[in-house]
C-alpha cells in the first residue's frame, strides 16, 4: 500500500485440479508451497518497506493437513488451534472419505450408482449420499432446473466414463443423443434411508465436494481462530486469517499464466470455481468438457472459460458457478447482479469480468489474462 510492498498468505483457487495454498505478493504471482502436517507448525507473515528499512515478522501456531479426495488435493488449515483441533481434522478427513465413497460415479457398487441403477425403485443409501442427493434436489428446485445433476448419461457418452486420472483420448463411437429434460422429482425416505432417483441417473461430483467443504467447516468451527478448507475448485474460510485482515483468495489464470486473474479479500464465506480449461478431452474428433448443458446433453458453449462465485456456503457457491456458466457470456452479468452475488468470470478471449457485488471484495483484478 503506497510505498510499501506486502508479503501475505494467498490462497489460489481456479480449477478442480489447480487450487493450492500459496504465499506471494497480493498483486503478483502466487507461488505454490507445500503445507506441513501435524501440530506445532508455525506460519510467518511479514511487512517491509521497499527499501528494506522495516521488517516485522510474527509466528502463528498453525495446524495443517493435506490428503487426496474426490480427485482433488484437500488442504485443511487451523490458525491458533484449540485442544480438540487434531481430532476435528481427523473427522474432516472422514467426512470427505464417506461422501466420496457413497457418492462416486466411478464405482458401480457405490450408494449413488446403485440408486441410479434402481431408477424409479427404492434404493437404500448411506446418510451422506442421502444428504447430498437432497441438497442437489433443493438446488434444482431453487434454480428452476438450471442446476440439473442428471448429466451422467451425457458424460459417459462423451467418453468421461472413468476417473479423470484414467481418462484417455479414445474417440466417441456414437454421437451423443440429447434428451429433453423432464422435471426431476426424486422421492426421499429420510427415516428409512432410501431414495428413488428417477429414470435418469445423476452425477454428484461437484455438489458432493461442496457439501463436504460445508460440513468440514461446521466441524472445525471453534477449533481455531482462523479456518481454511480447500478442495480443488471449492474453498471456505473463517476467522480473521493469518494477518488478521481476512483471507486473500486468488482466482487462478485458467490459461496457465503465473499471475492470478483476480484476488479477493474475504472471511467467513466460501469461494467456488467452475472451469473448462483443464478438464477437456478429445471425443468424436472434437473437444469436450465436463460442464453439460442439461437442455441439450452437450458440453455448454457459453463463451466462458471459468466462473468464480462467493457465497456463505460452499455447496451453494458451487451450484451458482454452474448456473452462471450455463447462462453464457451475454447473460451472466444480469443473472449475477439480479441475485446480488459476488462473482468473477473469464471469457474465452481472456477478458476478466466481475459482478456489481464483487467490487467491495476485490483487491486486485487483471483486465485480461493469457497463457
Amino acid at each position: 500500500r503506497g510505498d510499501r510492498t506486502v508479503e501475505c498468505d494467498v490462497v489460489a483457487i481456479g480449477t478442480a485440479t489447480g487450487a493450492r495454498t500459496a504465499t506471494g505478493p497480493a498483486t503478483g504471482p502466487a507461488t505454490a508451497t507445500g503445507p506441513a502436517t501435524g501440530p506445532g507448525t508455525r506460519s510467518r507473515t511479514s511487512c517491509r518497506h521497499d527499501d528494506g528499512s522495516l521488517m516485522i515478522t510474527a509466528s502463528i501456531p498453525t495446524l495443517r493437513t493435506r490428503f487426496r479426495a474426490m480427485a482433488s488435493s484437500v488442504t485443511v488449515r487451523l490458525e491458533q488451534p484449540g485442544p480438540g483441533a487434531q481430532a476435528a481434522l481427523d473427522e474432516v478427513r472422514e467426512v470427505f472419505t464417506r461422501i466420496e465413497r457413497s457418492c462416486t460415479r466411478f464405482d458401480p457398487d457405490s450408494d449413488l450408482m446403485r440408486a441410479n441403477a434402481a431408477g424409479r425403485r427404492w434404493s437404500s443409501v448411506a446418510p451422506e449420499c442421502l444428504r447430498v442427493l437432497r441438497r442437489a434436489h433443493e438446488a434444482y428446485r431453487a434454480t428452476d432446473g438450471a442446476f440439473d445433476p442428471r448429466t451422467l448419461e451425457s458424460l459417459v457418452a462423451l467418453g468421461y466414463d472413468r476417473s479423470w486420472e484414467q481418462l484417455d483420448d479414445a474417440p466417441l463411437p456414437q454421437p451423443v443423443r440429447a434428451r429433453r429434460p423432464r422435471r426431476w422429482r426424486p422421492t426421499f425416505d429420510e427415516d428409512g434411508g432410501r431414495v428413488r432417483i428417477g429414470s435418469r441417473p445423476v452425477d454428484l461430483g461437484g455438489i458432493g465436494k461442496g457439501v463436504a467443504v460445508r460440513e468440514a467447516m461446521a466441524l472445525l468451527k471453534g477449533h481455531g481462530r482462523s479456518i481454511l478448507v480447500e478442495a480443488g475448485g471449492d474453498l471456505a474460510v473463517g476467522g480473521p486469517g493469518p494477518q488478521g485482515q481476512g483471507w486473500r483468495v486468488a482466482v487462478e489464470n485458467p490459461f496457465g499464466g503465473g499471475d492470478p486473474a483476480a484476488v479477493w479479500q474475504v472471511t467467513d464465506t466460501a469461494v467456488a470455481t467452475s472451469s473448462i480449461r483443464r478438464r477437456q478431452w478429445r471425443s468424436g474428433g472434437s473437444t469436450a468438457h465436463h460442464l453439460i448443458d442439461p437442455r441439450t446433453g452437450q458440453p455448454a458453449d457459453s463463451g466462458l472459460i471459468s466462473v468464480s462465485v462467493v457465497h456463505a456456503q460452499a455447496d451453494t457457491a458451487e451450484v451458482w458457478t454452474k448456473v452462471a456458466f450455463l447462462r453464457g457470456r451475454e447473460r451472466i452479468r444480469r443473472l449475477l447482479d439480479d441475485a446480488d452475488l459476488p462473482a468473477v468470470w473469464i471469457e474465452q478471449d481472456g477478458r476478466v469480468r466481475y459482478s456489481r457485488a464483487a467490487a467491495p471484495l476485490l483487491i486486485w483484478k487483471a483486465s485480461r489474462v493469457r497463457g
